[in-house]
């Protein structure tokens, strides 16, 4: 990259800064993947406290976590039209909270950047401004049980889907970076870049931990065997280590002529 066109690309908010920003505020404010389907990797306190979803609970899943029967479809699909090109974003729409009941959401979307440098988002911080009720509804205390059932239902769906979305995710992943790899003329796929490929889909703590340990290794600050390496990941990702294989395993689906990595710690 010339200086000239290094000085043309913007340079996106930080991620890490933004993430720490949103810890000590009063926002409720949730980040996603700036690819579909928007996996959730984290949400502030206050974010739970409003939709009624833990932590451990909305990590994983994806941007329509809130969306129900009244949730405009027009209006979303404006969102995600904007979401795809890595703009900011303003909207409102009706929403719902974990137990179907509905409210009025202003939400706001911006772009953020593990590689604020590089101007490429790699995700979106949404932040909600919440009224009780959407406009036309009855109070939530006497919302209508017709109305909260099909919220219930698309509860139910959105966990037999949460599979699939997990898949998709690791499939897109696998496909960027098969491309990456056949662009570089490259015959294999470091465990580096298989390993930062799928940071963008891990929770946020995992995905710092991770960076950190891939830099320290690289950087030789940490010596480990293999064995070590290995159980280090795994300790790391805990549950979403199937994040991991699923992401290799489609790479190895996608470009079987292509080597990919064992579990094995990368070289310095």
């Amino acid at each position: 990259m010339t200086a000239s066109s290094a000085a043309m690309t913007p340079t996106l908010p930080s991620l890490m800064d933004r993430l720490q920003q949103s810890e000590s505020s009063d926002a409720a404010e949730m980040f996603v993947t700036a690819t579909p389907p928007y996996v959730i990797t984290h949400v502030s306190p206050a974010w739970s406290r409003l939709c009624g979803w833990r932590h451990n609970q909305a990590v994983g899943k994806n941007l329509g976590v809130l969306d129900g029967e009244l949730t405009c479809e027009s209006t979303l699909a404006r969102m995600y039209e904007a979401l795809a090109q890595g703009a900011a974003t303003s909207t409102c729409l009706v929403s719902y909270t974990k137990d179907g009941v509905p409210f009025t959401n202003a939400l706001s979307l911006d772009p953020l950047s593990l590689r604020p440098e590089d101007g490429v988002a790699t995700h979106f911080v949404g932040t909600l401004r919440a009224s009780p009720e959407p406009h036309g509804a009855a109070s939530a205390e006497t919302v209508a049980p017709a109305l909260r059932m099909p919220r219930k239902r698309k509860l139910d769906d959105d966990a037999i889907r949460s599979d699939t979305d997990h898949d998709d995710a690791c499939r897109s992943a696998a496909e960027e970076m098969v491309a990456r790899t056949r662009a570089a003329a490259r015959w294999s796929v470091s465990l580096q870049d298989l390993l930062k490929s799928i940071m963008p889909l891990l929770p946020l703590e995992k995905a710092v931990a991770l960076r950190m340990l891939v830099d320290a290794v690289l950087g030789k600050e940490m010596r480990l065997t293999q064995h070590a390496f290995q159980m280090t990941v795994q300790i790391i990702l805990q549950d979403d280590v199937s994040i991991l294989h699923c992401t290799a395993q489609w790479m190895a689906l996608l470009a079987p002529n292509l080597v990919t990595p064992c579990l094995v710690a990368p070289a310095a």
